[in-house]
């Protein structure tokens, strides 16, 4: 089912509510809109070819019932993917988020997407709308949900009987919670461990390091050793200001609006919504590089001015000397490679676990 008929169908339904509304040519345009800046926004549109035919998206029926409730959630009123749009993540649905990426995942691999392009389309949705964390939330309140709704439903009705069944009830949970409470918590640092033991592995670190110029190094210690006057410099620049501000007002407008331009009472600042992302990205995105480029440029005079007293104190420049940072022409990025996925931490977290449990019964053995 091509994408045309999916909006031909919604077309129809539309157009009975608003007669006077657009030609369907304008509608398709509009809606087909909607559906690339939502690839776009969940960093999706890489792999969006896979999903046309002669260039045009081609959708299973499933498929298609998937992405009509993609419109029909765009926008409105209690609309799902407002919130979405936004990235107001206090506001998401957990249910609706473990929905949209089940779906975009389901829909690729109908699409013929290899494993490891799945694999990446699922770290793209982990990354971009934290879908394993609301997942899990839907997880724990369906447990929630079982054990609220066990009590509503359970049949004691003489109150002294329910009296001793909840005291009851609440030692046998305790005897099942308390150890399994434990058990998660050894998990939570066994996963900890394992982050940090990735972080500080010798080999990685070295092979990391060797990708840092020599130019950087000396950066980052003039950096340090000068870092009170960098920060004091940054916080009573006033072009650096003026752009932090600007940048917190396109993010959260409307902080300080007056209800009325007599008035002198404000609107409540937090009563606006964050505006939609693919609005503001771009400019966001300039204006965070000129914030990080004029960070650079306090930092570079600061350093300059500094380390020049220093050695013309400790009489290794001339008075009419200068010192001057050298230019760094390919900055580090830190690799991704050799990291972990969570799933792979888990596993191994897991798995030590399962050992140190097995050696500890083994010891037991032995002991005895």
């Amino acid at each position: 089912m091509t994408l045309k008929e999916i909006l031909h169908k919604r077309y129809d339904g539309v157009k009975k509510q608003e007669p006077r509304g657009s030609d369907f040519e304008t509608f398709y345009n509009n809606e087909s809109r909607k559906l690339t800046d939502l690839f776009k926004l969940l960093q999706l549109d890489e792999w969006t070819e896979k999903l046309k035919s002669n260039g045009e998206y081609n959708f299973s029926q499933k498929e298609a019932d998937f992405v009509l409730r993609l419109f029909d959630e765009y926008s409105g009123k209690d609309a799902k993917l407002d919130a979405i749009r936004r990235m107001d993540f206090r506001k998401f649905d957990p249910a609706f988020v473990d929905y949209l990426c089940q779906g975009f995942l389901e829909m690729f691999r109908e699409a013929g997407a290899s494993p490891e392009e799945l694999a990446h389309i699922e770290v793209k949705l982990q990354e971009r709308i934290f879908a394993d964390f609301y997942q899990a939330r839907v997880q724990y309140n369906a447990t929630r949900k079982r054990l609220d709704q066990f009590f509503r439903t359970c049949a004691i009705n003489n109150l002294s009987d329910y009296r001793e069944f909840l005291s009851y009830f609440a030692g046998e949970f305790e005897k099942l919670s308390a150890p399994f409470i434990e058990s998660m918590q050894d998990l939570a640092e066994a996963m900890d461990a394992i982050r940090l033991e990735e972080c500080v592995d010798d080999d990685r670190l070295k092979n990391e390091v060797e990708k840092i110029s020599l130019e950087e190094i000396m950066w980052d210690e003039l950096d340090t050793v000068y870092a009170d006057k960098i920060d004091s410099a940054k916080a009573s620049d006033e072009e650096l200001k003026k752009l932090k501000q600007k940048y917190e007002s396109l993010i959260n407008p409307g902080a300080k609006k007056l209800i009325n331009p007599g008035a002198k009472k404000l609107i409540n600042p937090g009563a606006k919504k964050p505006p939609f992302v693919n609005k503001i990205e771009k400019t966001a995105q300039k204006l965070g590089a000129r914030i990080s480029a004029r960070e650079k440029e306090i930092e570079k005079y600061i350093i300059e001015e500094e380390h020049t007293k220093a050695l013309q104190r400790d009489g290794k420049l001339h008075e009419n000397e200068r010192f001057t940072l050298p230019n760094i022409e390919n900055p580090y990025t830190p690799s991704a490679e050799n990291i972990l996925s969570s799933r792979d931490v888990l596993v191994r977290a897991l798995e030590r676990l399962k050992e140190d449990d097995e050696n500890l019964e083994s010891d037991k053995d032995t002991q005895r």
